[in-house]
């Protein structure tokens, strides 16, 4: 059960510093389209740690660890920013095609946590549930990269989040 709690843990914080990330880059990005991507995956991201602590609520962790504690902990002591100086770069320019390329390489590493998570969980509910948010990181991997694919057609036909 420690190696799980290990993961989850992991998985719980890759989840938090996403959400702060995109409510990070929302404020920097001087783009109207890009603020509104990064506002719309901040809530995914929030959705996801919420859904995994609520199904996850019956599992008999080690008596040292509390999912919403841990998730408060991490809140307080996720640094001022956590995007790097290129990357502000990247949001301020504002050029959607970086912008989604980061938002991809965040939620590729989203999905990978939550495979291997699932993969080792000792639990079957967490088994369950990490594969769902697999499944979820992988659908907006999938929007993204349509996302992504779309930028040169006209802004009407584009495919949205």
């Amino acid at each position: 059960m420690q190696v799980t709690a290990e993961l989850f843990k992991s998985a719980l914080e890759h989840e938090v510093k996403s959400e702060v990330f995109f409510n990070q880059a929302a404020e920097i990005t001087k783009n109207d389209e890009s603020r509104m991507l990064f506002l719309e995956l901040a809530d995914m991201e929030e959705g996801h740690i919420r859904h995994l602590i609520n199904k996850t609520k019956s599992t008999p962790w080690p008596e040292e660890f509390n999912p919403e504690r841990y998730v408060k902990l991490l809140e307080s002591h996720i640094p001022q920013s956590i995007i790097s100086a290129d990357e502000t770069e990247i949001l301020q320019n504002g050029d959607m095609k970086a912008v989604l390329e980061l938002a991809i390489g965040m939620e590729k590493k989203a999905h990978e946590t939550f495979v291997e998570l699932a993969e080792k969980a000792a639990s079957q509910e967490v088994k369950n549930c990490c594969r769902e948010l697999s499944r979820e990181e992988q659908k907006h991997l999938n929007s993204l990269t349509s996302l992504l694919a779309s930028l040169d057609m006209d802004e009407d036909d584009r495919s949205s989040l």
